[in-house]
Formats: structure tokens, sequence, C-alpha cells
């Protein structure tokens, strides 16, 4: 995979990396959170 190549090839850009796990953990949290009280109020 790309990803991994940048992170294997340049250790500096890892914070790149990191940022895009993180938004991409976020988002999943986000979505988890919305789906759950949807299911709690029916």
């Amino acid at each position: 995979m790309y990803i991994w190549n940048i992170a294997l090839d340049a250790p500096r850009s890892g914070g790149l990396i990191a940022l895009i796990l993180l938004w991409f953990a976020i988002r999943s949290a986000k979505q988890w959170y919305e789906w759950y009280w949807q299911n709690r109020r029916q």
C-alpha cells in the first residue's frame, strides 16, 4: 500500500500518517455514535 511505503521510506512524514489515522478514527467514532443514538430512540 502506498501509505505504508510513505511511512517506511520517510519517517518524518509519520506526523501526516498520524493525522490521517486520527481523522479516520474520529470520523468512524462519530458515525458509530450517531448510529447508536438513532437505535436507542426507536
